[in-house]
């Protein structure tokens, strides 16, 4: 989380209150196929501590998806409805949801925007734009780092490098095909 979020998110999370949910987000029609991790934490707001809660949503892939922002948006939903169900006096606000993409297969991903499924394009009818979510993810995608750079700079964690190199290079030497 700390290689992918701005330093303004970054400096304004409690980090020591950070927490990992359960995976009870997940469709059940989708429970077999996909996984999730969840943490949330406390975001500070100002110098007094606001109860905004954020949530971050991992998700995992080796291989790229082009159907990612349906997911994600389907684990936010998930994820908002779990929190509407559970509102209490103390907690009657949705959580701030951070959905965050490790990718690490052959092919290069593309990141567009929501928008850009739908056709014809939203721009060209712009009287139509508010009916189309639009929302954006973290990505981190491990073919678009060296060695080097995972090694030096891209996470603090030994065996958070180590994964990450195993992950990057885990096609070295196989055909170029899906595996």
């Amino acid at each position: 989380m700390k290689t992918t979020l701005s330093e303004e998110i970054r400096k304004n999370l409690l980090w020591d209150g950070l927490k990992l949910q359960n995976k009870s987000y997940i469709d059940k029609s989708l429970k077999e196929t996909f996984s999730d991790v969840v943490y949330s934490c406390d975001y500070q707001i100002s110098v007094e501590t606001i109860p905004l809660k954020i949530t971050f949503l991992f998700e995992h892939k080796s291989q790229y998806a082009e159907n990612i922002d349906l997911q994600l948006l389907r684990y936010r939903v998930n994820i908002w409805q779990k929190a509407h169900d559970q509102k209490t006096k103390k907690t009657k606000f949705r959580p701030i949801v951070i959905p965050s993409v490790f990718y690490h297969g052959q092919e290069k991903w593309i990141k567009r925007k929501f928008s850009k499924y739908f056709h014809p394009r939203p721009e060209e009818i712009p009287e139509l734009l508010p009916f189309i979510p639009e929302f954006d993810y973290l990505l981190t995608d491990l073919s678009a780092y060296s060695n080097e750079e995972i090694k030096d700079h891209l996470f603090e964690r030994a065996i958070m490098k180590t994964v990450a190199l195993l992950m990057k290079n885990i096609y070295d030497g196989l055909p170029s095909a899906r595996i």
